[in-house]
């Protein structure tokens, strides 16, 4: 288990501190509401929902971060600008933790997060995201606003390997401008990079690409498994749904020691299949990076689940 010999950048929002060594701090989980097929969604223009079965998302989401010690937070999306900022609303009043701002476009996404900034939730509010195709006027937009914090999405269908992730972080003159220059000219404070999962095979070219950005730029970065298995259709037909869950909670666990700081793991409601098994790899990888590599360890699953 290794240890990045540059400087780690942590990530800070609201009270939640991400990134660091390999272990030092607690994978951070983040569960979905308010996606394409979620029930509890009545109308995705206006943003009626089922105030209740969103309640009881939450709370299992919250609950399970108590139980392992792992921090939670929550992917909030939307296609809809009003409908999105009334998501924003109820969940922001729901509970204390930071949450992502994950409108299906620029125009969806900037604008709640302009509301976001009228209700005085920057502190928390993580816009997801900027990305290559982000314009200048839209980066002008979010400096105008205020925003903090980002995701930077490192995903562009011609630079899907490794290294080439990490080339939409610095840009190329001439041809593009790189997202650290754009989150720098949005004036954000704090980023973390999103390495962009594809489908089943890229899940490899992540775990490699958190390793790099880590390796060169101390910053936090995960991916959103998810994406890739919950749409393996050759996979479904032979694992079945069952088999499916196991295999999501497998890739987030891969995913975590090969340097995620964060896990997008999908629909709130599997959270009970995927913080017992990341917590697992969190407590193997903190008393590793304690004893043998004596690295100062945060309080994390080691403790919570009864670890030395």
């Amino acid at each position: 288990m290794k240890t990045y010999t540059n400087e780690q950048k942590i990530f800070r929002a609201g009270t939640l501190e991400m990134g660091g060594q390999l272990g030092e701090r607690p994978t951070v989980l983040i569960g979905s509401l308010f996606y394409e097929g979620h029930k509890a969604v009545q109308d995705a223009k206006t943003g009626e929902f089922d105030h209740q079965a969103v309640e009881g998302d939450i709370q299992l989401v919250l609950e399970w971060s108590d139980k392992t010690g792992l921090p939670a937070m929550f992917d909030i999306v939307g296609s809809y600008a009003p409908a999105l900022e009334r998501y924003v609303e109820f969940v922001s009043g729901q509970c204390q933790t930071p949450f992502l701002v994950d409108g299906t476009g620029d125009a969806c996404r900037v604008q709640t997060m302009r509301r976001a900034s009228e209700w005085g939730l920057l502190d928390r509010a993580i816009l997801n995201s900027i990305e290559i195709a982000t314009s200048d006027a839209t980066l002008a937009e979010i400096r105008d606003i205020g925003v903090k914090h980002s995701v930077l999405l490192a995903f562009e269908s011609r630079h899907m390997m490794p290294e080439k992730k990490v080339e939409l972080l610095e840009g190329v003159p001439g041809e593009y401008k790189g997202l650290l220059q754009k989150a720098e000219e949005a004036g954000i404070e704090s980023i973390i990079i999103d390495a962009a999962v594809l489908d089943v095979p890229s899940l490899g070219f992540c775990a490699r690409a958190q390793e790099i950005i880590k390796e060169t730029y101390g910053l936090p970065v995960g991916c959103a498994p998810p994406n890739a298995i919950f749409d393996w259709e050759k996979g479904a037909a032979v694992m079945g749904r069952d088999g499916q869950k196991l295999a999501n909670a497998a890739a987030c666990a891969f995913l975590r020691d090969h340097g995620a700081d964060f896990i997008l793991f999908g629909p709130c409601n599997k959270a009970g299949q995927v913080f017992p098994e990341v917590a697992l790899v969190d407590s193997v990888l903190e008393y590793y990076q304690r004893r043998v590599n004596k690295v100062a360890i945060q309080p994390g699953p080691l403790s919570k689940l009864g670890g030395s």
